[in-house]
């Protein structure tokens, strides 16, 4: 019998240690899922796919994971991310429509920067780089970002850091500038990715940056709307 209550004991003890780890581990998310990307027939009977704002509280914003490297197709519903060859990303983009120098490619709707491997290290959705009006919000980020997005629900999904800079006149008076950033610093380590803040830091700089990411957005204060977002391996901006 004692032998017996010790098996139960010991059993209960790694159920309770598994649940504990269980509990420790990142949230499941309708962007981490998938669940937000939601197909839809238009008047015509051709399917598309909305991408839902994925709202997260404090703590599950700054959580990311891989689908956060990349942004979902909405004529689709499949991602790119980075890291994916070019053949990968035409599969899903089509042809590039134009090539601009430091290895950009212009596909309808998102712009695409390629390393010397030919593989994606950068990707922006930008107003300024539509081929056609139709395709502004072509691509939206896996929790639900488009541009035109009011400021107030970018900040339900990934926080509400916005750097909103005052701009000064000649006459010295102070007033909001046109354009307010968010930038993201990501670390991944294997398939863990880790929110390590706003800015870099002494403190939070990694030692290599090959690892190194950052996703940012540009809004347009006047309309409160988003107008550009990237997602980019850090050497790609800064170089290594």
């Amino acid at each position: 019998m004692m032998n017996t209550k010790k098996l139960l004991c010991g059993l209960m003890a790694v159920s309770m240690l598994t649940a504990g780890l269980t509990a420790c581990g990142p949230k499941k998310t309708a962007s981490s899922t998938g669940e937000n990307i939601v197909e839809q027939t238009t008047p015509e009977g051709n399917t598309v796919y909305d991408v839902k704002l994925d709202e997260r509280d404090q703590e599950t914003s700054h959580q990311y994971g891989e689908e956060d490297l990349g942004f979902v197709d909405t004529q689709t519903g499949k991602k790119v991310y980075l890291g994916m060859t070019a053949q990968e990303v035409e599969e899903v983009t089509g042809a590039a429509a134009s090539s601009m120098v430091g290895g950009y490619q212009v596909y309808d709707g998102i712009v695409v920067q390629y390393s010397d491997e030919n593989v994606a290290v950068s990707m922006i959705v930008a107003e300024g780089n539509m081929t056609d009006p139709g395709f502004t919000t072509r691509y939206a980020t896996a929790r639900g970002v488009k541009l035109g997005m009011v400021m107030e629900d970018f900040k339900k999904t990934y926080g509400d850091e916005v750097d909103i800079p005052e701009d000064q006149n000649a006459e010295g008076e102070e007033g909001i500038a046109k354009s307010s950033t968010a930038t993201r610093y990501i670390v991944k380590n294997g398939k863990k990715l880790e929110y390590i803040g706003t800015n870099l830091t002494k403190e939070n700089r990694p030692e290599e940056t090959a690892n190194l990411y950052l996703q940012d957005f540009l809004f347009n204060n006047e309309s409160q709307s988003v107008t550009s977002m990237r997602i980019s391996t850090y050497d790609a901006i800064y170089g290594a």
